[in-house]
């Protein structure tokens, strides 16, 4: 799934409505990856991020950083505005 998910804003939305599309299009790659993490490796991407954030997590953290990218492959979140 290598698409651009592109959206034409005016001047008619204020910046907080183009805020709040964003941040429901983020979360719905979330949301995806979520869903592919939890069938690969039995727990949510959210999960693996806040793992690979947490400087004392007791895991490999070379494989969980592979996983990720793995799922960023599969679910890019390439997101465009056009004005």
């Amino acid at each position: 799934m290598n698409k651009i998910f592109t959206w034409q804003t005016s001047c008619l939305y204020s910046d907080s409505v183009k805020i709040s599309v964003q941040n429901e299009l983020v979360a719905a790659y979330t949301h995806l990856r979520n869903i592919r993490a939890q069938e690969l490796f039995g727990y949510s991407y959210s999960e693996m991020m806040k793992n690979y954030k947490d400087v004392n997590w007791p895991g490999n953290r070379d494989i969980l950083k592979e996983n990720i990218n793995r799922l960023r492959k599969e679910y890019p979140q390439k997101l465009s505005e056009v004005q």
